[in-house]
């Protein structure tokens, strides 16, 4: 982006300039956390298998911990601006941060398998992330180039895991959430992707069974229930 240089600030505004710095530090500083995420999550190796549940857990904590002091100490609010770039709106910088959230508790080779707190960290930041990056489409901000359908896709795949791996019984957990209308966020996402992907029309038919099956089982079971006396 060049704004590393100073030549990039000699002929600009004092307000322009501090824009331009506020958003090379920030991005600057989200890559190097999700570097490091990435480096010690899916990067351990033989090592993993002889790790510790503790010493798991205090990576994740230490990483998660990490992530929010990102987000907490960068140098917001930015200038409020016209501009329809992603990385010139706080919205974009809350999306990558609940998808490099569910970047550290999804299974992985540091954690193949979750316990239930990990999958309810990862059910809440995958949904976040779901709702982010709508929110940005609705703002007209989002960049639907590779990355980001990279990110949903993930983010679809997990949020559907988290919700089978959960101990409660199907039914229980889709009542107790916003599953279903996230699924159908993120379905209306890859519409919009598909334009530009072959690829996501294929994922949104795909997420439209899935949202089309829960509501199905959110049915049979409240008819059930009615049926049998239990509501």
């Amino acid at each position: 982006m060049g704004q590393h240089t100073k030549s990039t600030y000699v002929k600009l505004s004092t307000e322009a300039a501090e824009r331009c710095k506020r958003v090379f530090f920030s991005i600057y500083m989200m890559d190097r956390i999700a570097s490091k995420i990435s480096r010690e999550i899916d990067s351990v190796g033989k090592t993993g298998a002889y790790m510790t549940e503790e010493q798991r857990e205090e990576t994740l904590s230490r990483l998660h911990q990490e992530l929010l002091e990102w987000r907490r100490n960068l140098p917001f609010p930015l200038p409020d601006f016209e501009d329809k770039v992603p990385h010139l709106t706080t919205t974009w910088y809350d999306f990558k941060c609940c998808t490099h959230l569910a970047m550290i508790y999804r299974p992985s080779p540091l954690c193949p398998v979750l316990n239930v707190k990990r999958i309810k960290i990862l059910e809440n930041a995958v949904c976040m992330s779901i709702r982010q990056a709508h929110s940005m489409h609705q703002q007209g901000r989002l960049a639907y180039n590779w990355l980001d359908f990279l990110a949903l896709f993930t983010s679809t795949i997990s949020l559907v895991y988290a919700v089978t791996a959960q101990p409660k019984d199907l039914p229980t957990v889709l009542s107790e959430t916003r599953v279903i209308e996230d699924l159908d966020l993120v379905r209306n996402l890859f519409g919009t992707l598909g334009i530009k992907f072959l690829a996501a029309t294929k994922i949104r038919d795909m997420i439209r069974e899935i949202s089309t099956r829960y509501k199905s089982i959110l049915a049979e079971n409240s008819q059930y229930r009615g049926s049998s006396g239990l509501v």
